[in-house]
């Protein structure tokens, strides 16, 4: 069992993540919203292009419902992705603009369900840590 520490975003979580860049030589630091209301792992368009990955079609022309409204998007098959001391090898990802605000603050998207229900968390809001099992 481990713990990390998280820093808040207004009332968010923001933890740190690691993102392999697709020539699988480079990590690249950067920071996402901790979101289990979130289905899925959604991460700047931009930031995904500059590791060299390659943006697919959504399926169908199929829209994301999101709290602030409907999401055009894209998708990728990220090398690796790292956050909460845990490592996936290989991860499709939602590739999709995010707000300003947000990138202005180092945040490159938010950290979803497909990425936390892999494993056992919980998260102690008070004192800012994470365990994992």
């Amino acid at each position: 069992m481990g713990s990390v520490k998280f820093q808040k975003y207004h009332k968010h979580i923001i933890v740190g993540a690691t993102v392999l860049d697709v020539s699988k030589l480079k990590f690249r630091h950067t920071k996402l919203l901790l979101d289990t209301g979130a289905s899925n792992t959604i991460i700047d368009s931009d930031f995904i292009l500059r590791l060299g990955y390659e943006l697919n079609e959504s399926e169908n022309g199929e829209v994301i419902y999101t709290g602030s409204g409907a999401l055009d998007y894209k998708t990728a098959t990220l090398g690796s992705i790292s956050a909460i001391g845990e490592s996936i090898p290989t991860m499709n990802i939602i590739a999709a603009s995010i707000p300003n605000v947000l990138l202005d603050n180092g945040i490159m998207g938010l950290l979803g369900m497909d990425f936390l229900s892999q494993f056992d968390i919980r998260i102690f809001n008070s004192s800012g840590i994470i365990e994992i099992e």
